[in-house]
Parts: C-alpha cells; sequence; structure tokens
C-alpha cells in the first residue's frame, strides 16, 4: 500500500521528533583559504522541494557578502545508532512552509548524497519528508562532519572509520551554476572546477 505524501511526512516528524534530538546549530567551514574558512553554511534552494546546503559563492553574488553572514540555517542531528564508538543519525532542516507563526508549518528535510555516474563528486541534498535515502552522518568528538566507511574495502573486515571529503568546488545542478559543498567518493582529487579542501564542523547556537 502507498502511503500519502502527507502520511510520509507525519511519519518522517515523528520519526525525527521521537530519536535523540541535538539542540540546533549552524555549520561551519574550516579551511586554509581565508574566503573560506569561517563561512556558514545555508540550505539554498534549487528546485520545487530540494534544497543544498551550502551556497556560499551563489548567495555572495546575488546578496553580497555582507548579507551573507546573516544567513546561517539551523541544522539538527538525530542520533539513530552507535557505530564503532560513533553516533549515527540524519542531518537535517525544517522547511517552513507558510508562515509559521500564522498557521504555518515545518518540514524536516534530511540531508543525502546526490551523485552522477560520470565523476566522482556527490553533493548534499536536503529533501523535505524523504527519510527512505537520507544519508547517516556522524559529528566525531572535535564536531567535524564526517561520514562512515571501511578504512579498507580490499580486506574482509571491513573495519569502519569516520572519513571527511569535504571540498568546495564549482558544479553545475539542475542547469544552474554553483560554487559549493561537495563529497568525493574515494581517494582521488574532485572531479570538478576550482575545488578547496574544507572541513565542516557544528557551532551550537
Amino acid at each position: 500500500m502507498r502511503l500519502s505524501s502527507i502520511t510520509r511526512i507525519l511519519l518522517l516528524f515523528t520519526g525525527l521528533t521521537l530519536a535523540q534530538q541535538s539542540a540546533p546549530f549552524n555549520l561551519a567551514l574550516l579551511s586554509t583559504h581565508k574566503s573560506l574558512n569561517g563561512s556558514r553554511l545555508d540550505a539554498c534552494h534549487v528546485a520545487a522541494g530540494y534544497e543544498i546546503r551550502h551556497c556560499y559563492a551563489h548567495t555572495a553574488s546575488l546578496l553580497g557578502a555582507d548579507v551573507l553572514t546573516s544567513l546561517k540555517t539551523e541544522f539538527r542531528f538525530n542520533a539513530s545508532y552507535q557505530l564503532n564508538n560513533q553516533t549515527q543519525g540524519y542531518l537535517f532542516f525544517n522547511l517552513p512552509v507558510g508562515d509559521v507563526n500564522n498557521g504555518g508549518f515545518v518540514v524536516p528535510s534530511p540531508a543525502q548524497m546526490h551523485f552522477t555516474s560520470s565523476t566522482n563528486v556527490a553533493y548534499p541534498l536536503l529533501i523535505p519528508a524523504d527519510n527512505y535515502t537520507a544519508d547517516f552522518f556522524v559529528f566525531d568528538a572535535n564536531n567535524l562532519l564526517a561520514q562512515m566507511g571501511p578504512f579498507d574495502p580490499s580486506k574482509s573486515n571491513y573495519e569502519q572509520v569516520p572519513f571527511y571529503r569535504w571540498y568546495v568546488c564549482d558544479y553545475n545542478i539542475f542547469g544552474y551554476q554553483y560554487r559549493d559543498l561537495v563529497w568525493v567518493m574515494g581517494k582521488g582529487r574532485p572531479e570538478a572546477a576550482n575545488c578547496d579542501k574544507v572541513n565542516v564542523t557544528r557551532v551550537f547556537v
């Protein structure tokens, strides 16, 4: 039986509420490049029902860098289970629908990695009420955002360790050009233009 969109939203909201939910926080970049270091990440609309997590240069080119500093999306983390002493869970933000102070509501929008078969680069999308394809993330002891994976996939023990394969690159999504946060799949350099290595940290508000 297919669930209606409203039912799926309610189920996701219930699941996110019942899980061990963190206090709200901002996501910020750590980089050796002064233009990137300390920049806050924001949910930036890219298509119907889709947000990307970081719109640094794109937002700055439209609004100016002084306005950019005031755009600070509040994210949350829902702890789900432990893996090798790391707490995995959903990373999401609450997408406002209408005026939340006047009859509107919010829809939890968890992050998932979107990739194409032609490159080794994936980018995070925040999709409302879609916990079927949402990815698990971890925050380590230093509050750095990571994903867990096998330390050496060629070995049978599959020891799971955190990876920090974040970059800021130029790329095209849905016909629009962005300079944005991306994830590299594998050990190589990102197959994208003008890439800078970064880490992502959370700053509680």
